[in-house]
This record gives C-alpha cells, structure tokens and sequence, in this order.
C-alpha cells in the first residue's frame, strides 16, 4: 500500500508518526502547489469540458492520502485565500483513484470521539484524526496496540482502500438499482430506518411505505448521487452532466462514449464513500439495525459456554475474531446465523462495516434466539464493552466511565475505560 502525506509545513512530521508503527509514507514528488492546482485543473476540466478525465497526475499511484487540515501557507497566482483539507478531500475522492483520505489536525488534539463515534461529523474525508495517532498500530491493523488504546469505531487502515474500491465496483456495477434492495437490507430493518437515515440517502423520500411517493425503497445510487451535496457541490455535479442546478434531479445516466464511462466512474466513488459514512454514523453506529458482535454480547448478556460464561477475555474475543462464529459462543453463534449481514463482493469481505454485522430486528423475532435466551437466564450485566480499548470490563474490579453518544434516537448508553494523557470529547457527552 502505497500512502502519501499532504502538509504544506512539514510532510516529514505525518511520515514520522506513521513510521513509529511501521507504516511507509511518503512526500510530495516535486511541488505541493504544482500537485494541488492539478487537482483543480482536472476539477475544472471535468465539470466544464467534455473530458473524460478520472485521475490527477501525482495521485494515480497511491492508496492513501493523509491530508493536513490547515494549508493556510499555499499561494496560488497570488491569490489570498485559506485552503484547508475541506477544499480539496472531495475532489480527491471523486477525480483521483486514490481510494481513501485521512484528514489530520481539524479537530486539534481529540483522541476519541465521544458524540458519534466518527472522529468528525462533517469531514468530507473518509476519517478524521490528529497525526499522533498515525503512530498507534491498532489504526493499521485493527489489534490492540501496546497502550492498549484503539478505539472500536476505527476502521483497519491497512484494508480501508481494498475495501473502498470493492464499494465503488459495487456501486458502479448497479447505479440505476435501489439502493437498499442492492445491499440486502431486510424488511424489519427497512422498516425501522431512523429519519436521519432516509434523508441522508435522498431528501425527497418519505419513508419505507412502497406507497409513498418516493420510497426510500426505491432510491437507487443514481438518485442519491444527484441530491448529495456531501462530496461535490451541485454546480459541480450540474456542470459535470451538462445540466442547469435546478434540473440536476432528472439528470440520467450518461450512456454511451469515454465521457459517459467517467461520470459513472465519478459518481460511484462519490457514493461508495458516502454510504461508508452512511453505515458507520446511521446504520452501525447507533446498534439498532446493524449490530457487531461485542455489542451483540453486550446486549444479551449471557454467553453459552463450559467454563467461560462470565469471562471478560472470552467475551472481548468478539471484537477481534473476524471469522465465524466472530467470538461468540457457538450455539449463540448458530442461533442468529441466519441474521448475518452478507456484505463480500469482489472476493474482499466485509465491505460496508469493517466488522461481522447482525441485523438486529431478525434476532429479535427469532423463535430460535429467544428460545436460548430463555434456556440460559442468567445475565452478567456486570460485565461491559469499554469502546476505546475494544474489550471487555468486569464493573466489579474496574471502573469504567459511561458517556451518551448522539446517534439514532434515544439515550445511548455506551463506556470507556477512559485512559490517561488521552483527549476525549466532547466532555459534555460523559454521564454525570
């Protein structure tokens, strides 16, 4: 995997971070400035010339972008204005091939993200961190590193472009397809779609009803592509399919010719990581529809076993193992198999979630489920999962911290073990 890091003060400092854990970055080849007005010479060709242009000169050959936030230093042809990563993160994922764009350095020093479990709620990035944390292994690799902190919301960078272009072959091959349908969302967990969820996907649809006026059933990629102003701004995406703003919501699918290829290429990348962000703040985040197996075992509290019912270790193996039965204990495991979401494509698994996912209103209708539960009623409620250490706590012999977080409806109740020398925040989301 090849990573290139963008600061207009000092590159070597993110290179240095991520060299602590044994990751390979590199600097800019040539001028920063040079790089960056071929970024927006291909923006500008794209959505005003008839080009089939869907890579930058300077970007085609990495994976990874690590992208300072502040690039306040640049000029371009002496024009005074602040460029920060927000200019350009979008353009980077819609006109480069590079697959996934880490900002750095926007939200200062947090280390965790106690409100939506996001890093930042605003990034057009794919992720949001300080550049200390490029140090912490956990980031690359999922496992928990020497300090033991690794926040469970990261996703594994070391997979995050395999992942991210096996979204946008998704994507691509069915943009005229309904969105939902085309993941193999269920009816329960359609039906239950929190507001924030539907509208995110188009604002136009009403709800899950198939008789409503517009569905979110029948929202394609297409449709979310044109009414998204997450990635590229409306004008861009009007001027890109050759359309006025205000008729940019009838626009079709170009067919035919290079430039008609490269608009879908565009589109497809622009939805691939905007549903990745639709999963982890809507879909994942909030544990209602989509649910991961440590908060699984989190939930129902008990765990069929000889010896480990009640053992923290036995229980944190869910947040590690990435293979069936995730962790779990096997007659919990078989229980909900049928629940498992199913998320491959291209011969890479895990594509959406990053994780094992259950959909959750599947296991609670499940006569089978319920009759386990029923067959083992002890529960361990003093044991927790700690989202910053990705383990789990016995309240018995630790104290671990509560805090609120701000996804789906609610108060959602999660805990940290709240480690030392670390930022978390916002503080107001710790419970009192």
């Amino acid at each position: 995997m090849r990573i290139l890091a963008i600061d207009d003060r000092d590159p070597e400092v993110i290179c240095r971070a991520a060299a602590t854990a044994g990751i390979d970055v590199e600097k800019p080849q040539g001028d920063l400035e040079a790089l960056l007005r071929n970024l927006f010479g291909t923006a500008n060709a794209a959505f005003r010339k008839d080009t089939a242009i869907i890579d930058v000169e300077g970007f085609e050959q990495y994976d990874m972008v690590l992208l300072d936030f502040g690039l306040t230093t640049l000029q371009f042809d002496n024009f005074p204005f602040r460029l920060t990563a927000e200019h350009i993160a979008g353009y980077i994922r819609a006109l480069t091939s590079v697959p996934f764009v880490v900002s750095l350095n926007k939200l200062g020093s947090m280390d965790f993200d106690l409100k939506y479990l996001l890093g930042d709620f605003d990034t057009k990035a794919d992720l949001a961190l300080h550049t200390d944390l490029l140090s912490n292994k956990g980031l690359w690799s999922g496992e928990l590193a020497e300090d033991q902190f690794c926040p469970w919301y990261w996703p594994r960078l070391n997979k995050a472009a395999e992942r991210r272009e096996a979204q946008i072959q998704f994507v691509r091959e069915r943009l005229d397809k309904p969105i939902l349908g085309s993941l193999g969302f269920p009816d329960e967990a359609i039906e239950q779609l929190p507001l924030q969820a539907i509208g995110f996907l188009s604002p136009q649809a009403e709800d899950s009803d198939p008789n409503s006026q517009v569905s979110v059933r029948t929202v394609t990629f297409w449709q979310h592509f044109l009414s998204s102003n997450r990635t590229l701004i409306r004008d861009d995406r009007s001027e890109l399919l050759g359309v006025l703003p205000q008729d940019l919501s009838e626009a079709v699918i170009p067919v035919e010719g290079e430039r008609a290829e490269a608009v879908k290429t565009i589109a497809a990348r622009v939805v691939a990581g905007e549903l990745d962000f639709w999963f982890r703040r809507d879909i994942l985040g909030p544990q209602r529809l989509l649910i991961d197996a440590p908060h699984l075992q989190a939930k129902y509290r008990f765990r069929p076993g000889e010896g480990d019912e009640a053992n923290p270790a036995a229980w944190s193996a869910t947040a590690k193992e990435l293979t069936p039965p995730y962790g779990l204990a096997e007659e919990f495991f078989k229980a909900i198999k049928a629940a498992e979401f199913k998320q491959s494509h291209g011969g890479v698994d895990l594509i959406w979630t990053d994780k094992p996912c259950f959909w959750l209103p599947q296991i609670e209708d499940s006569d089978t489920f319920i009759e386990l539960a029923e067959k083992h009623p002890k529960r361990h409620n003093n044991l927790v999962f700690c989202e910053d250490t990705r383990r789990f706590v016995d309240t018995k012999k630790s104290t671990p911290h509560r805090f609120e977080t701000a996804l789906g409806r609610g108060i959602d109740v999660r805990y940290i073990e709240k480690l030392a020398q670390l930022e978390y925040s916002p503080k107001s989301q710790l419970a009192r």
